[in-house]
């Protein structure tokens, strides 16, 4: 699968407790969020969306890792979506 519906709670669990555990840090700057996968991307999309709203992406920057390349941000999530064998 192109997608992980696991990884992408994590993402959120991250991106909130980053938020904060910050002091402020994360509301002065966008976070970006990059994936290898397009289809993990509309995921991450609806979940955030979900749980923000459409004001989330004022804040989070959701993308793959080739439309992010040659950009930066000071905090980055990296979604690997696929895991080995359990």
């Amino acid at each position: 699968s192109l997608s992980n519906r696991d990884e992408a709670d994590l993402v959120l669990h991250l991106y909130r407790t980053i938020d904060q555990e910050s002091d402020g840090v994360v509301a002065q700057t966008r976070v970006a969020i990059i994936t290898p996968y397009s289809q993990q991307v509309s995921l991450l999309h609806r979940i955030f969306g979900e749980a923000y709203g459409a004001s989330y992406t004022s804040r989070v920057e959701i993308s793959t890792v080739d439309a992010f390349q040659g950009r930066e941000s000071s905090i980055v999530i990296y979604s690997c979506v696929r895991a080995g064998d359990k």
